[in-house]
């Protein structure tokens, strides 16, 4: 009961938890820290989880897919998602009032243009969820997850408030999307309102995670000026990163990242294609309405082929067995069986893959991982890459291994693949939590705020001119006056400041409206391309000094959300926010 109580007096982080939200996998990391203020995190042992209800072999996260009863509450996730939904198919079971969700992270994602809709999905049966709703309950259940294990771990000696998470999000977000994460974060339970509660809880770029981990992990020590590319292949996406290691420590970006939809994920539904190719799309539609659970041991057998496939091996064919009641399906439809019995030579007990077809399932969607990397090789530019790390779940493929060292080994010193590059970002995730690797950031966008500024007759069109009554000068509206622009690098917690004016005397409070534009040099805010993104309200009650009050703003650039002060530098009252993004 005393440590209970000692732990309550406390808000030293105890704990860091990283937690890798995946588009078709998801999973928890922890380790414990040295609390003792003069020593350092370093060598602490990070725990994993690899066992989950329902999975078909260890691995470190499960499937990030929800199960929703009729009454709208969470009945089964993960990979017991899937399988309770068999379960009630073959019941004969009201399925179609129940709600399946096997993907639904990058419905999250949405181009800047639109709008200020919260995303949603619409089920067949009419109902809608958003998808901040989704992913909150996905948290919840993950969070529970991770409690109960510490609790077992520690006595229940850890006080929530002591835990640090890491949350990973891809590099393509936006602001807005990391928004609406750390709303969900905050509606799942893993921390409450207040700016105490937000240090809590830090979103990780997940390939910027992934390089703190290879780095940490790397058989040898990085240089300084070593250059090195993290492709991080997932479930859903490849993202990929090049930086380079430079003084202190740090890390710099060297090209905006880039990535693709070429995750394993896409191979599966390969797989499914020429499955039905065989049997016929409606064979297979039957036989998964009326044998649901016989057709998950098709895709249990199908993930096992897929993760262990090795073109070293000489194997020609590959069989995926049939369930006894697919079987029987199929000799009702003589003319299927006979048309199988004839492709596979006589063969109809089950599914022959042939090794040319297996490989052409992959090789789909390995051309556009190959594509995305030369990509990054050319951004590079006459820029030597010592290193390429090749990370995430779909790494562990030993087809994918294999391309990516036909196809680069020549252009770096050597291709490293980490003993288990499937908990690259996970584990990254508790290490950036542990100790923070700073960044020097690649700006994508150029950001800036709506402003009045004096007129520009070479520059501003007449249309936006107008005379300023009490500066009796002539001025620009929606002038575009610029933060950082894009293409310009960036230190964590760099500051940029600009200094404004009140357009009037008695103005009692200013606003700002702030905007983003992928051009470098934008001029004004109504330009093709330039989006709002959010707004700030500053109070300037002491209207003391009339149009020459001055209203300084701030932005903090480089870390992974952007933060915003306002100062009324007249009575020094401070504005901190993150921007509520539109």
């Amino acid at each position: 009961m005393q440590n209970n109580i000692l732990a309550e007096k406390t808000t030293k982080t105890r704990v860091v938890v990283g937690i890798d939200f995946g588009t078709s996998r998801s999973g928890y990391a922890y380790a414990f820290t040295n609390i003792n203020e003069n020593s350092q995190n370093e060598n602490i042992e990070i725990y994993g989880r690899t066992r989950w209800p329902g999975q078909p072999e260890a691995f470190p996260k499960t499937l990030t897919q929800l199960l929703y009863a009729p009454n709208g509450n969470v009945l089964a996730w993960g990979f017991e998602a899937r399988k309770k939904l068999a379960e009630i198919r073959n019941n004969s079971q009201n399925v179609e009032q129940y709600d399946f969700f096997p993907s639904f992270k990058m419905e999250l994602h949405q181009e800047l243009d639109q709008g200020d809709t919260l995303p949603s999905i619409k089920t067949p049966n009419g109902k809608e969820y958003l998808v901040t709703s989704l992913i909150s309950d996905f948290l919840s259940l993950l969070k529970d997850e991770v409690l109960e294990e510490l609790n077992r771990n520690t006595a229940g000696y850890i006080n929530p408030k002591e835990i640090l998470w890491c949350l990973t999000v891809p590099a393509i977000w936006t602001d807005r999307d990391k928004q609406f994460m750390r709303e969900a974060a905050r509606k799942a339970g893993l921390i409450g309102l207040g700016y105490d509660e937000d240090q809590r809880l830090r979103l990780a770029l997940e390939p910027e995670v992934a390089a703190i981990h290879c780095m940490k992990n790397a058989k040898f020590d990085l240089k300084l000026g070593n250059r090195f590319m993290v492709v991080d292949c997932g479930g859903g996406t490849v993202d990929i990163t090049v930086h380079e290691k430079v003084a202190n420590g740090k890390l710099e970006e060297l090209a905006a990242g880039t990535g693709g939809p070429y995750g394993s994920r896409y191979v599966d539904v390969e797989f499914l294609s020429f499955m039905r190719s065989i049997l016929t799309a409606g064979l297979i539609d039957d036989f998964v309405s009326k044998e649901p659970l016989e057709y998950l041991e098709i895709l249990d057998h199908w993930e096992r082929l897929k993760c262990n496939y090795d073109p070293a091996k000489n194997e020609q064919n590959f069989r995926i067995p049939f369930p006894i009641k697919l079987y029987q399906l199929l000799e009702k439809h003589p003319e299927i069986l006979g048309n199988l019995r004839k492709i596979q030579g006589g063969a109809d007990e089950f599914l022959i893959i042939p090794r040319v077809n297996l490989e052409k399932m992959f090789n789909k969607i390995i051309d556009g991982i190959i594509h995305e990397v030369h990509k990054q090789f050319s951004r590079l530019e006459q820029k030597q890459c010592d290193y390429l790390f090749l990370v995430g779940g779909f790494a562990t493929s030993p087809l994918l291994q294999e391309r990516v060292k036909k196809a680069f080994s020549e252009l770096v010193s050597a291709i490293i693949i980490p003993p288990r590059p499937s908990a690259s970002v996970v584990e990254g995730a508790v290490l950036f939590g542990l100790t923070p690797i700073e960044i020097l950031r690649i700006m994508r966008v150029t950001y800036g705020c709506g402003a009045n500024m004096p007129f520009r007759s070479e520059v501003d069109p007449e249309i936006k001119k107008f005379w300023h009554k009490e500066r009796r000068t002539y001025y620009c509206k929606d002038r575009f006056s610029v933060f950082v622009h894009a293409g310009e690098k960036v230190e964590v917690n760099q500051k940029a400041v600009q200094i404004f004016n009140p357009s009037q005397s008695n103005q009692t409070s200013v606003g700002f409206t702030f905007y983003i534009s992928p051009n470098n040099t934008p001029e004004h805010i109504d330009e093709a391309e330039v989006i709002k993104i959010g707004d700030l309200i500053v109070d300037s009650p002491d209207t003391t000094g009339g149009i020459d009050r001055e209203i300084e703003v701030s932005f903090y650039f480089g870390r992974t959300e952007i933060q915003v002060e306002a100062i009324d530098k007249n009575t020094r009252k401070q504005v901190e926010t993150q921007l509520k993004f539109h």
